[in-house]
């Protein structure tokens, strides 16, 4: 069953961050409906790490220039349904999930937890006490999910921005160097000690850990650490900003 939500208009801020208007003041959560005062600002924005394939009963937030914020799950998948455009029936592949959705949201991103799964499309949803029906529809166009797909459909034309952070560091240690980084799993994360670089891949949490093959001598060492992650299905490798330290053992 549809959520409905009375949270305000949601848009990008750029084209790797979403705004969460109206979301509760801690961060954009997933199935709160928000305690603000329905602006821009009362939410942190959520940043979008990368692409995600779609599985039933994941969350699924979507923004709208309509009806704003809404969540809810996915309920089905892979699913195809002829739309009505203008007056030409037009098949359009995806997934259902159970977000308050309206006419003039489309195009408005949909998202579980940081990772894109897909884009508003279509509903039969006209006013908010409609959310509560059983049949009420609510579908989304894939971005990487399925046959029919942004990445399979668009190819080189289309490519999901993402935001991959800047490391930052935890322990500085003469065998080990680690941190966090706003990424998603599976980021890379290169760090030069010294001038001599190695790779750490990035957690579920972000935290991220080099282990020296010898440790370091006592004295003053220098470190550097980049992230990068080529999004699922993208041409293009996003490199985040460098975090420098200093540091004596």
């Amino acid at each position: 069953m549809p959520v409905c939500s009375t949270l305000s208009t949601s848009k990008y801020k750029n084209p790797a961050e979403l705004s969460a208007w109206g979301a509760d003041a801690t961060g954009p959560d997933l199935t709160a409906k928000g305690v603000g005062n329905f602006t821009q600002d009362d939410g942190i924005p959520l940043q979008v790490w990368d692409a995600s394939d779609v599985t039933i009963g994941m969350p699924a937030c979507k923004s709208g220039s309509t009806s704003g914020w809404t969540c809810g799950v996915v309920t089905a998948d892979k699913v195809t349904e002829s739309v009505n455009d203008n007056g030409e029936l037009l098949d359009v592949y995806g997934f259902h999930f159970s977000a308050f959705l309206l006419s003039g949201d489309s195009g408005g991103a949909i998202v579980s937890s940081h990772y894109s799964i897909g884009v508003d499309s279509y509903g039969n949803m006209s006013s908010c006490d409609d959310a509560a029906d059983d049949d009420a529809v609510a579908g989304g166009f894939a971005i990487v999910d399925g046959k029919y797909n942004a990445e399979a459909m668009f190819k080189h034309g289309f490519n999901l921005s993402i935001n991959v952070g800047q490391p930052k560091f935890a322990k500085l240690a003469a065998g080990q160097i680690s941190g966090m980084v706003d990424a998603a799993a599976g980021a890379k994360v290169t760090v030069a000690v010294d001038g001599k670089s190695y790779v750490a891949i990035v957690g579920n949490a972000g935290a991220w850990t080099v282990r020296l093959p010898k440790a370091l001598a006592p004295g003053s060492h220098k470190v550097t650490a980049v992230a990068s992650l080529q999004a699922k299905g993208s041409d293009f490798t996003t490199t985040g900003d460098a975090a420098s330290r200093k540091f004596t053992l």
